[in-house]
C-alpha cells in the first residue's frame, strides 16, 4: 500500500523530533537563480526548523539528541601476522619492506539484542 502525503508528512514530521535546528530564518522562495537569504529575525516568506530543512538546500542541523543504541555485539577471534624487512642500499639509503595481514578464526554478529546471531566470516574479503 503507497503511502500519503498526509502519513509521509507527518513520518517525516516524526523523524525530525529528536533533531536540534539553528535559529536562523531562511528564504522560502528566493528570486530564480538568486541566492537564498538568511535573517536572524523573523520576515514574511522566510522558514525556520523543519521547515527551512525541508527547502532542500539549507544546512540548519546542530545536533541530534537521539541516543545511540547497539543492542547487540560482536564477536572476533583470529591471529595477526606482520613481517618486515630492513636493508642499506649502496648509496646510502635504505629500503624497507612490511607486510601485515590478518587470519580471522571467527566473527559472529548480532545486529539486535536477542535477535540471530550470524557467522559472518569471511563475508568480507576471504573465503569461509
Amino acid at each position: 500500500m503507497a503511502a500519503s502525503p498526509t502519513s509521509s508528512a507527518a513520518s517525516a514530521a516524526g523523524s525530525c523530533d529528536t533533531i536540534k535546528f539553528n535559529t536562523y530564518y531562511y528564504e522560502s522562495n528566493p528570486a530564480p537563480g538568486a541566492p537564498r537569504q538568511v535573517s536572524t529575525v523573523a520576515l514574511p516568506g522566510y522558514v525556520t526548523g523543519q521547515a527551512a530543512y525541508r527547502l532542500g538546500n539549507v544546512t540548519n542541523i546542530i545536533g541530534d539528541d537521539e541516543p545511540a543504541y547497539n543492542g547487540g555485539f560482536t564477536d572476533e577471534k583470529g591471529v595477526d601476522f606482520s613481517i618486515s624487512y630492513a636493508t642499506d642500499l649502496p648509496d646510502g639509503s635504505k629500503l624497507s619492506v612490511r607486510s601485515l595481514t590478518t587470519m580471522v578464526t571467527k566473527q559472529m554478529v548480532q545486529t539486535d539484542k536477542g535477535g540471530v546471531v550470524q557467522d559472518v566470516k569471511g563475508a568480507i574479503g576471504g573465503q569461509r
